[in-house]
């Protein structure tokens, strides 16, 4: 722990206080030392002054308390918040990558605001500054790091309030996700299994399961039970890293196959020979990534006359959807089948069907109503 004296000017005639503190970090170095960071602290006007806070921190720090800290600042608990991602283990790089993204270049009006100073109209204001800068979509984003940080400080009882609970996200238009036709969707199986068999039990998968890429990604043989015509979804591969775990644990689940779908999972077994380990590597025998599946998707798309972003890859997760209710297979069933936290997602974001339903029940209402008057 150290207290230095900082000059403001050229002529050293102005100066402020402040603290160092050197905090473990829970990671280590190449030879097996503990890491640490610092938490350095600026702007008091007196050495006394950045004594008792750098006391108050180290108190804080040991107590695993932030609010306890009357100088405790917004960046203590995006960074507290961050430092759990990084050491809890259910966070992709790419996540927390992101979050630091988002801290560093669209939350430094917050940065130093202390916590208790944290307003609605100083929300507001911030607001207002990032649309000049920023698209919805990522204003969203922020709004969801500060709710999920600030949360997980109440739950760990080192905060007790949250200033950003009742923050609205800003509208965003809903996309248009194509699907295709089931007679398309029948020609395109067909031309990947005859033009590019080695794609065409990874995509029969995509389209008639419902997994998402990184989940068919990590399948392996084992995770096959053909007897009992299931398939067993518990890890995905992801960032370059096979995980074992799924996205929620809603998504860590058994999904019920058909028995086309065994029979196209052992055509494709037999045909590349393959007896134990992944279904599905890429030329240097790991898992095929997101990006892998998403390049060959597209030639897939081109050889059948689309245009490479008729639709994503991830799209075939709601063609899967459709077609489910299209069969009228109950919306709870395909909620468990593709691993969602509630059937709202189900409905709501991939079933673009649903808006066909009215037509369709009026006209089986009109046809069983008519129709049998007129032959009575």
């Amino acid at each position: 722990m150290s207290v230095h004296k900082r000059f403001t000017n050229s002529k050293k005639t102005k100066f402020h206080w402040g603290y160092i503190v050197n905090i473990p970090s829970n990671k280590y170095d190449a030879v097996g030392n503990l890491k640490r960071k610092q938490k350095a602290k600026w702007g008091f006007e007196t050495k006394k002054e950045a004594l008792k806070a750098e006391k108050e921190f180290l108190d804080n720090i040991e107590n695993n308390n932030i609010e306890l800290n009357k100088n405790a600042t917004f960046d203590d608990v995006i960074q507290f918040y961050i430092h759990f991602a990084e050491t809890d283990g259910q966070y992709a790089k790419g996540t927390i990558a992101n979050y630091k993204g988002l801290n560093k270049k669209h939350l430094n009006m917050f940065k130093d605001v202390r916590i208790d100073k944290i307003t609605p109209e100083l929300i507001r204001h911030w607001r207002q500054t990032i649309c000049n800068t920023a698209s919805n979509f990522r204003i969203n984003d922020c709004i969801k790091l500060m709710k999920a940080a600030f949360n997980y400080a109440k739950e760990e009882k080192v905060v007790t309030t949250n200033p950003f609970e009742h923050v609205k996200k800003m509208q965003v238009p809903k996309k248009l996700r194509k699907r295709f036709s089931i007679q398309q969707l029948h020609e395109l199986l067909k031309s990947c299994k005859n033009e590019i068999p080695q794609y065409y039990c990874l995509f029969a998968l995509a389209c008639l399961t419902g997994m998402r890429v990184g989940e068919y990604s990590a399948l392996t043989v084992k995770d096959i039970d053909f007897a009992n015509k299931q398939i067993f979804v518990e890890k995905q591969y992801t960032k370059g890293e096979l995980k074992n775990r799924n996205k929620t644990k809603e998504s860590t689940r058994v999904v019920h196959s058909s028995d086309e779908i065994l029979n196209i999972i052992k055509w494709h077994m037999q045909k590349f020979n393959i007896t134990n380990g992944f279904l599905f590597t890429d030329s240097i025998n790991k898992p095929v990534s997101a990006k892998w599946v998403s390049r060959h998707f597209k030639k897939l798309l081109k050889l059948n006359n689309y245009i490479e972003d008729y639709c994503r890859v991830h799209d075939l997760r709601g063609q899967y959807v459709d077609i489910m209710h299209s069969c009228g297979i109950p919306t709870e069933y395909i909620s468990r089948e593709v691993g969602h936290s509630n059937t709202s997602i189900t409905s709501d974001i991939y079933t673009q069907i649903l808006a066909e339903i009215p037509i369709e029940a009026n006209k089986r209402m009109d046809e069983k109503i008519f129709n049998n008057t007129t032959k009575g």
